[in-house]
């Protein structure tokens, strides 16, 4: 069994968060080729829909599991809601946790024992004192709900897009409605981003999401 000390721990974290900014920075630099004219769309869409990282370790052996360019789509549109997004996992549980966002300049980072952070300077959730606030009574109304489409789009019965849709029409009808489904949710949002979904969620700004046939990458 591998076991890590605050020290080793702290220097993990500082490799993962300066390689963040240094890969969300190549991202960048592909966003400005692209504004003067020297880089074609083309040359940065994948070659198809399966996502850039493809494997994962899956002993218990620590483990880097890594996406750098999470929102690709968006990124194509310079959209500015992509990011880089970087994990230290050991025995499948994440130990810490790196998401950067370089349009934004928001970075995510947490490691075990030293919480959620946003910019290192800002304590995740923003909201968190005197407690962090429990969902609402009437949840999931009053709630942001946050949702993607993904790529499986197949129109198929009872296929992925057709179940994301019922859903999405459930939780954002009337209270009430679609034969006591209704949710009413106080609005819905889609980034384009799983990522940064979640990292909305760990920021407070969102309070559910919703999502089907995501990978941890």
């Amino acid at each position: 069994m591998v076991e890590f000390g605050r020290k080793e721990l702290d220097e993990i974290y500082e490799f993962a968060v300066d390689l963040g900014k240094r890969a969300g920075q190549l991202l960048l630099d592909g966003v400005e080729k692209r504004i003067a004219g020297s880089l074609a769309q083309e040359s940065i869409e994948k070659e198809n829909a399966v996502d850039i990282v493809t494997k994962t370790d899956e002993d218990e052996k620590p483990t880097w599991c890594v996406d750098p360019l999470d929102g690709t789509v968006n990124y194509t549109h310079i959209f500015p809601m992509f990011c880089v997004s970087i994990a230290f996992v050991v025995k499948h549980q994440p130990v810490i946790g790196v998401i950067y966002a370089p349009f934004q300049e928001q970075l995510f980072s947490s490691c075990t024992g030293r919480g959620a952070w946003l910019n290192e300077k800002r304590r995740l959730p923003l909201i968190h004192k005197p407690a962090v606030p429990p969902m609402p009574a009437e949840a999931p109304g009053k709630c942001i709900l946050s949702c993607e489409w993904g790529k499986d789009r197949r129109d198929i019965p009872d296929g992925n897009m057709h179940r994301k849709v019922e859903s999405f029409v459930n939780l954002a009808a009337e209270t009430g409605g679609r034969g006591g489904k209704g949710g009413m949710v106080h609005g819905v949002r889609s980034l384009g981003s799983a990522t940064l979904d979640l990292a909305y969620i760990a920021m407070g700004a969102f309070d559910i999401w919703w999502e089907g046939g995501c990978w941890e990458w």
